[in-house]
């Protein structure tokens, strides 16, 4: 593979089209770093690589990401909804069971793609891949999650490099039938023919710029009860978290003889 890379992506080239649009809901601020209590919810999960290098160029740079998604279902399983691969960055939409799955997910998979990248450029060893820790949110059922949905796939065409969602091979959306290609689970709202169809509509720039702003802040994306009783619940987690932690650091007494 050559190695006259790194290049840069312009990612802010991507423009939005005008079609009716979700209403802006107030949502509360969730903490980057705690990952407590994520079990049973479903994320958008992002993440780019360092000073907006291109990762993905040929064929088999995609190919090499989309084969670590493939290995990871029986590494550390977690149910993946939707995926995107962009040149310098992804998306993806998954809905993990325990609380645990979405770290150990996350970080096997840019740990692993890390590697396996700079081994394949030539560059072993030398700097960052990725930017830093990914970007996540939780995402409500029902409308919220259809709107994760179409924002993943639509990637590419705001992006300018396809007019439709399925002409983009590194995508769930995609019909190519490209190879390696992760399993894909079936979300928490049933598929309905005609919303599926609707994937394909340009989300108007309200909306879209909602889903980029709860990436960028991390507050959760859904109303504001919702997100309100997501907030509690992970605070919830964390506190018994600390104290399990500090119950353990007690020192434990010998009993006397």
């Amino acid at each position: 593979m050559a190695t006259q890379r790194p290049r840069r992506y312009d990612f802010r080239r991507e423009s939005e089209c005008s079609c009716p649009g979700m209403t802006r809901e107030p949502s509360l601020s969730m903490p980057r770093r705690r990952v407590a209590g994520c079990g049973g919810f479903v994320f958008h999960v992002m993440n780019r690589s360092a000073k907006q290098l291109t990762l993905f160029e040929a064929a088999d740079d995609y190919e090499l990401f989309l084969q670590v998604l493939v290995e990871a279902e029986g590494v550390c399983p977690i149910r993946l909804l939707e995926y995107c691969v962009m040149p310098n960055h992804w998306h993806l939409l998954v809905w993990p069971e325990r609380d645990d799955e979405l770290s150990r997910y996350m970080r096997w998979i840019t740990g692993v793609h890390g590697q396996r990248w700079r081994r394949a450029v030539g560059l072993p060893g030398k700097g960052a891949v990725y930017q830093g820790r990914y970007r996540w949110v939780a995402v409500q059922d029902g409308d919220h999650y259809d709107v994760a949905r179409r924002y993943i796939q639509q990637n590419p065409v705001r992006a300018g490099l396809v007019e439709e969602p399925e002409q983009w091979a590194w995508s769930s959306a995609s019909v190519a039938g490209r190879q390696p290609r992760p399993t894909l689970h079936c979300g928490p709202r049933a598929h309905d023919p005609q919303r599926d169809r609707s994937a394909s509509r340009a989300l108007d720039a309200d909306t879209a710029q909602q889903m980029r702003e709860s990436l960028r802040s991390g507050q959760p994306f859904g109303d504001a009860r919702w997100s309100r009783a997501l907030e509690v619940r992970i605070w919830l987690m964390a506190v018994l978290e600390a104290h399990s932690k500090a119950q353990n650091a007690i020192p434990k007494e010998t009993p006397t003889k």
